[in-house]
């Protein structure tokens, strides 16, 4: 989307680059609305374990983990297509989201009692194998396409 945005002219009533992203994501939100109805209508909760679930999750943990990854992708998106590479803007979030992205799992592996995810969901071979399949899987469509 954002290369054919980056080429669309607003000419004599034609929609510029600003008002087709509002049009897309204006669309997205209505069939997320539809999906979280359907979800919060079919999905059978117990009463009373939310709460208990909630404050059992690891929210530095998952804080952490969040703006890293965000860091890192932004440091991502923005190789020499805003800035250069050698540019600190883009050297920078790389930097930080990789530094961040090591003390969650530092976070994790010392201080979180319920971590999320559970390291068991790593420990198998088969799992280990399927979550390596679905990355290569991943990097292969965002090659071909």
């Amino acid at each position: 989307m954002g290369c054919r945005c980056s080429r669309v002219r607003t000419c004599r009533g034609w929609p510029s680059c600003s008002d087709k992203l509002a049009m897309d994501i204006y669309m997205n939100i209505r069939f997320c609305a539809i999906t979280f109805g359907a979800v919060t209508l079919f999905m059978h909760v117990k009463k009373g374990e939310a709460t208990l679930r909630m404050r059992d999750l690891d929210y530095l943990g998952n804080s952490i983990f969040t703006v890293s990854v965000i860091s890192l992708l932004f440091g991502l998106v923005t190789d020499g297509i805003k800035y250069p590479w050698s540019s600190w803007r883009v050297i920078m979030p790389i930097v930080l989201g990789t530094i961040g992205w090591i003390l969650f799992h530092f976070h994790r592996h010392f201080f979180a009692t319920n971590q999320c995810p559970p390291t068991r969901l790593f420990s198998n071979r088969t799992s280990a194998v399927g979550f390596a399949l679905n990355f290569l899987a991943s990097i292969a469509i965002q090659a071909a396409g």
